[in-house]
């Protein structure tokens, strides 16, 4: 009986023995999983960036600046004589004609003096004065000397004697006083042929200083001229005399004066046709 009721009582608390028997299950915890960030070394770094696209980024771009030019010739309207300063090859000191893109160099005082000389006496002064005389024996004008040979030799020997003084008075006396430039400043092919014409007869009447290289009144070949036609007066017969006489010579030598320029503007032109100068 006793054994019974402690075999009943045993399995009563069988259950309850074997509950405490089995260990508690542990509390569950939250776990984070933790993300690993790869350590980019310089390699790695430099392969990645270089798969990558640019970035876009403000690039400031300057214009490039016009080339200057390293001489620009001039234009020069009809009346403006070129300036004669430049980077061209140098004109001889004593030319009589400077041509487009030459450097003039100055002439001062007495280097006027052996410029006048030069120019009385070269062979374009020669061709002018045997033209002069051969014009004046053709239509028998001023001096009337006659129309055989012995008047053509007294004409040519009058004409020779106006020119010298002509060309002393005017660029050895006057523009040493008058500080202007007695040369002549070609225009050159590079202007219209009317414009040329124009600007060589105007030089009669217009000139430029030796320091400004401003334009001004060609005051030395008016009053050079002038004073070789009183001249006249001292050798020419005694009908070419005279006040009259002498507003006629002064008039046709300035007409003679404005064909010389004529010339000086288109010789080089002329000599370049004929195969002369290059």
């Amino acid at each position: 009986m006793t054994r019974s009721l402690s075999f009943a009582a045993l399995l009563a608390f069988a259950p309850l023995l074997a509950a405490q028997a089995v260990p508690a299950p542990a509390p569950a915890t939250l776990q984070i999983a933790a993300v690993e960030t790869p350590i980019l070394l310089p390699a790695d770094a430099g392969t990645i960036s270089s798969s990558l696209p640019d970035a876009p980024s403000a690039v400031a771009t300057a214009a490039p600046a016009p080339d200057a030019p390293a001489f620009a010739a001039p234009a020069f309207d009809f009346g403006q004589a070129p300036s004669g300063v430049g980077v061209g090859p140098v004109a001889p000191r004593f030319a009589t004609i400077i041509l487009p893109g030459q450097t003039s160099v100055p002439l001062h005082g007495m280097e006027k003096v052996v410029y006048g000389l030069h120019d009385s006496f070269n062979l374009t002064q020669l061709i002018g004065v045997t033209v002069s005389a051969g014009w004046s024996h053709l239509i028998d004008s001023q001096p009337h000397y006659g129309t055989n040979m012995e008047a053509f030799g007294k004409r040519e020997g009058a004409a020779a004697l106006r020119s010298t003084v002509q060309t002393m008075a005017t660029d050895a006396l006057f523009s040493p006083m008058f500080h202007d430039d007695p040369r002549y400043y070609a225009l050159g092919d590079g202007h219209r042929f009317v414009n040329r014409v124009f600007y060589a007869a105007s030089r009669v009447v217009v000139t430029r200083s030796s320091y400004s290289m401003k334009n001004k009144v060609n005051v030395p070949l008016l009053l050079g001229y002038g004073a070789t036609a009183g001249l006249n007066n001292v050798y020419y017969p005694d009908q070419d005399r005279g006040a009259s006489n002498t507003m006629q010579n002064w008039g046709t030598s300035l007409v003679g004066a404005a064909l010389g320029f004529e010339v000086s503007e288109f010789l080089d032109d002329a000599l370049k046709l004929v195969h002369i100068r290059k």
